[in-house]
């Protein structure tokens, strides 16, 4: 312009199309556009910005590339000197020189990374460390698909992102930031559709939750319009709570074709049926429609291979547990299939469901979506309010847990659980139905303030005894149900019945409970089966949250000491629960002869439990004498046990007078030795 010049051998070339390879062995950088100082020596593409600059190099292609297409390139990091960084880079999406996407070294870091530049910010959106030196080769493979570019090295995946916008709108090149690299075998080529499609979110969501809901799942960064996003790598695993979640959605890295036939959800009873799916193809994402809401155990969502890309390469589906968060291998062909925990009722997301979680309900109770208070996991109907209607899910499912769960530190409040051991006579024909209370014992003997509070108690021993349930305690209940109006959760988690039993509060307004010394916390309810004998232990469980707590007013775990309590079955007769009738079950009866005491206590002598010990109670342990719980032939019992009354009534100076039969017992007139006379 505005200048004298001479030109010869002026040649005109068509720009490259698709494959095109440049290995700069003739000493030119063909159809390359650079910017930020460029030279081609020995063989190689050299960046030689000044320090402070960034440099690149974009490829001129006469076609615009395809949604899919693979980007390569060896680099060679060199040691640039004073003010320089050490880095080289493949761009793509190049739109401008302040807004493209880059993928390379950064050898002065260590990492591998992934991102874009603004202009002055290197963002990055994707990294992996790894030792990375100058001076050597690393070969470059970037693969662009749609939205979504991954980037190999030397045949190894360092790197993938999605960055929800098509990739092939802009040019593709090298650079560097603020660095000199060496750049060779330079290749873009277009992808041969041999990739099966993977599956790049997997999300839970309820047909009933409302806009303002899934508002509220973006918000947090948990989800959005689709639902809450289960493919979270380690998190896959925590609980989810919602009482209503009826569908399952996948978004893929490409155009799909499903139908219902391709997704299976099971659970340890069965499976839930699929009554249909849906597509978006403008975020390739199929939603699968359930004909039940999600319940609580380990859920397994299996996703078939039958799906197809639009070249029908077969789904990429392998997927690792807790570890991945996209599917696939690599390679076309593998089903999907991955592990949910449900636990409807758990907004602590654990896996069990306790009197914890009513701390997560009644902090966010009232509040709405974009609310401080608010929280999506209290909000287990999905409706973006947290109300009484939330109570539900967690009340239907207190106790109930998928796994054990470890329990927490404690606060500084301590306490000791306990029950009264009971001693009883096994029936003969009906069962016996009795009940226990499980008690609070305080540290000083003074009241303290509570929360919530729940007791999981499990029953060992012999066959023959069983719990049936439980409820409010006996004697001086901590507090009474069901709720409302007290605050236990109506009869308690029945499932483990009759093996154990689990009864927790539910006190979502936050009334404290003022609990004094001695109250009883719940009551356990049990049947003993005829010709039972044996001792039982009604164990006092503290394993975890699921089990038995307290809550102190101040939120803090109290630190517990449990006694379990025991019940005693035994032969008629025995007053003690030796299980043998001898001298010590007629000293107890003749102590307390004529006297009221509390009806049924055997060790007060009472053995018939009418309250009074009388000459009933005083049949039965002379009829009795001697007889053993241990399990002895007929003959010989009889004989041991004629022989052992004979002992006994020459040792005490009495003689039997008459016979009469009274209840299958033998009746005897009591004669001193001294006097001659009835007693």
């Amino acid at each position: 312009r505005e200048a004298i010049a001479t030109f010869d051998d002026l040649t005109v070339a068509a720009a490259p199309t698709l494959p095109h390879v440049e290995d700069f062995e003739d000493g030119v950088a063909d159809f390359f556009f650079p910017a930020g100082g460029w030279a081609v020596s020995g063989g190689r593409y050299e960046a030689q910005p000044p320090a402070g600059s960034n440099a690149a190099s974009l490829l001129g292609l006469s076609e615009p590339l395809p949604d899919e297409f693979d980007l390569g390139a060896t680099v060679h990091g060199l040691n640039g000197g004073a003010g320089y960084s050490r880095n080289g880079l493949l761009i793509f999406d190049y739109r401008g020189p302040s807004d493209f996407a880059y993928a390379g070294g950064f050898f002065g870091a260590g990492e591998w990374r992934m991102g874009r530049y603004d202009g002055t910010n290197w963002s990055v959106d994707a990294s992996h460390g790894e030792g990375l030196s100058t001076q050597q080769d690393y070969v470059l493979l970037l693969t662009v698909r749609d939205g979504r570019a991954t980037l190999s090295v030397d045949g190894s995946q360092k790197l993938t992102h999605d960055f929800g916008t098509n990739l092939s709108g802009g040019r593709v090149g090298v650079g560097t930031d603020n660095a000199q690299a060496q750049f060779d075998d330079f290749a873009v080529t277009a992808s041969a559709d041999n990739v099966g499609p993977r599956v790049l979110e997997v999300l839970v969501v309820g047909t009933a939750w409302t806009g303002a809901f899934t508002d509220a799942l973006a918000a947090a960064g948990i989800g959005g319009a689709h639902g809450f996003t289960v493919s979270t790598g380690p998190d896959q695993h925590l609980a989810l709570p919602w009482t209503n979640g009826d569908q399952v959605t996948m978004r893929f890295d490409e155009a799909v074709t499903v139908s219902a036939g391709d997704l299976s959800v099971t659970h340890s009873a069965g499976s839930f049926g699929v009554t249909g799916v849906s597509y978006d193809a403008l975020t390739n994402t199929a939603t699968w429609t359930l004909d039940a809401a999600l319940t609580s155990d380990h859920v397994q969502i299996t996703l078939a291979d039958t799906v197809t890309d639009g070249a029908t390469n077969a789904l990429d589906g392998e997927w690792v547990d807790g570890q991945s968060t996209m599917s696939g291998d690599g390679t076309p062909g593998g089903a999907m299939s991955m592990t949910l925990h449900v636990q409807v009722g758990s907004s602590d997301r654990d896996d069990a469901t306790s009197i914890y979680d009513v701390s997560v309900i009644r902090s966010a109770l009232g509040s709405s979506a974009g609310d401080a208070g608010y929280s999506p996991h209290a909000d287990l109907n999905g409706d973006g309010t947290v109300t009484s209607d939330d109570f539900d899910g967690l009340l239907a499912n207190q106790g109930r847990s998928l796994d054990t769960v470890a329990g927490g530190g404690a606060g500084a409040m301590s306490m000791t659980l306990e029950g009264v051991d009971q001693l009883v006579t096994t029936p003969s024909d009906a069962p016996l139905n009795g009940s226990m209370d499980i008690v609070v014992r305080t540290a000083d003997g003074n009241p303290v303030d509570l929360l919530d509070y729940s007791v999981r108690v499990a029953l060992t021993g012999p066959a023959g005894v069983s719990l049936t349930g439980g409820g409010a305690a006996t004697s001086n209940p901590a507090t009474t149900g069901p709720n409302p109006p007290g605050l236990l959760n109506t009869d308690g988690h029945v499932d483990a019945l009759p093996q154990a039993y689990y009864l927790g509060t539910a006190n979502f307004d936050g009334s404290v409970m003022a609990v004094a010394d001695g109250s009883g916390l719940v009551r356990l309810d049990y049947e003993v089966a005829p010709g039972t004998i044996g001792i039982f232990t009604f164990e006092i469980v503290v394993s975890g949250p699921a089990d038995t707590a307290l809550v102190a007013s101040d939120e803090s775990t109290v630190a517990l000491t449990v006694n379990s309590p025991q019940l005693t079955v035994t032969i008629p007769g025995d007053t003690n629960g030796d299980f043998v009738v001898g001298t010590d079950d007629l000293g107890a009866v003749l102590s307390n002869f004529t006297r009221n005491v509390a009806p049924g206590d055997l060790q007060s002598g009472d053995l018939t439990g009418d309250g009074v010990v009388g000459a009933e109670d005083l049949g039965l342990v002379l009829s009795t004498f001697a007889d053993s719980g241990t399990a002895r032939s007929t003959s010989l019992a009889t004989a041991s046990a004629a022989a052992d009354r004979a002992r006994l009534t020459r040792w005490h100076g009495w003689k039997a007078t008459r016979d009469r039969a009274v209840a299958g017992a033998r009746f005897f007139t009591l004669v001193s030795r001294a006097e001659g006379g009835p007693l």
